[in-house]
């Protein structure tokens, strides 16, 4: 593709897409919880694969410190959506039931319907949930969440 004279390839096209959905996500994240990556914790924590979670796992995958990540579990403890697991020497959380999940995961596809295309909006969720997730596929709560809006 080419753009202003500059030829572009699909997988440049591609990264300023996510980078631009990226944004978009940090200023939804701001405006709606005080953080810029609250949003992006909320939603790794709902698709993290297993019910119990750790702070350093998260920030490792969202290349966050845990410093900018423990704010985020203490609010989400808070509310009771996490609840520190029991007998565990290092801070475990069990992701609970609650309302603020799929809440998180609605945001998300909020923020892809403003950074790109309509048409391109769900092909960009699920790149950016695969890249910053590390979800290879679609998990279903987030389908669930794309049927539905």
């Amino acid at each position: 593709m080419v753009i202003s004279g500059i030829m572009l390839h699909d997988s440049q096209i591609m990264k300023h897409d996510l980078d631009g959905f990226s944004h978009a996500v940090g200023q939804t994240s701001k405006a709606v919880f005080g953080r810029q990556h609250r949003l992006d914790v909320m939603c790794a924590i709902a698709l993290w694969p297993m019910q119990v979670v750790f702070v350093r796992e998260v920030a490792l995958q969202l290349h966050l410190g845990d410093n900018q990540v423990a704010p985020d579990f203490a609010a989400l403890r808070t509310i009771g959506a996490l609840q520190e697991a029991p007998g565990t020497r290092e801070r475990y959380h069990q992701r609970m039931p609650h309302p603020i999940w799929p809440f998180a995961l609605r945001l998300l596809v909020g923020s892809a319907r403003h950074a790109v295309p309509a048409e391109q909006a769900v092909a960009a969720v699920d790149r950016y949930v695969r890249d910053r997730y590390g979800q290879p596929v679609r998990p279903p709560e987030l389908g669930a969440v794309l049927r539905n809006s």
